[in-house]
């Protein structure tokens, strides 16, 4: 935490993250990194003296001993940026509890306070921390039944596709058969006809015979047997 207007860094690769409140200003809290212990901490910032330094004393609501301190307070401080009282400074507004859930998430150890009552707290928080843990097995075996079920689905799928595949080429070869079936049917039909026309003509041929016989017979029979009332000039 800082009581200038500029954010306070720090060069150590291991240190503490740690959130302070004050009952000066009540619901906002302090979130700041610190590579000295929580205790020297809080001796040096409520032994800074200023006219806006607040009436009370801050007080450390919890810390955690963590890695690459720096890069964790950004992604905090980014995570709660909605809840920023001012740009350049490091105060939200914001319910205690969700900065703790932030902080629960982190890899680390929690700062163990001194006095006794506050040890109980923590003990708490190692409860919540258990709590947390089992939750996110929890949360791992549902992930693992959903992605088995997510394969299973697939393989459901596939299977599907492929027997939707197989009734189509059925389907396709049986048209074939279909189309073979019908073109034999007109080749079929078109020799019946090509076979009625012959018929035709041939009956057509022998109409005109037995007509053409018919007059020949009749003109000989009456070249034999003239009419009674015919008139004969030869002799």
């Amino acid at each position: 935490m800082t009581t200038t207007s500029t954010t306070t860094t720090t060069n150590c690769e291991y240190g503490y993250i740690y959130c302070v409140s004050n009952v000066s200003m009540p619901n906002i809290y302090n979130i700041g990194v610190s590579c000295i212990t929580p205790e020297r901490r809080l001796a040096d910032i409520n032994g800074l003296l200023g006219l806006w330094r607040p009436p009370t004393p801050y007080k450390c609501e919890f810390a955690k001993r963590v890695h690459n301190i720096e890069c964790k307070k950004n992604a905090i401080t980014k995570l709660l940026s909605q809840f920023r009282i001012t740009s350049n400074r490091e105060f939200f507004s914001v319910p205690l509890e969700d900065i703790k859930t932030l902080f629960d998430l982190m890899d680390g150890d929690y700062w163990i306070k001194d006095n006794i009552e506050e040890v109980d707290e923590v003990l708490a928080d190692a409860d919540i921390n258990d709590m947390i843990d089992k939750n996110k097995l929890e949360l791992a075996i549902l992930n693992e039944s959903f992605t088995k079920r997510k394969i299973d689905i697939k393989i459901a799928e596939e299977k599907i596709l492929d027997c939707i595949f197989k009734k189509s080429d059925n389907l396709e070869a049986d048209l074939r058969k279909i189309e073979v079936r019908i073109a034999n049917r007109k080749t079929e039909l078109y020799e019946i006809n090509d076979y009625i026309e012959e018929q035709k003509a041939l009956l057509a041929n022998l109409t005109n015979d037995i007509n053409t016989h018919c007059i020949a017979n009749q003109y000989h029979r009456d070249l034999r047997d003239p009419p009674n009332n015919q008139i004969l000039t030869e002799y």
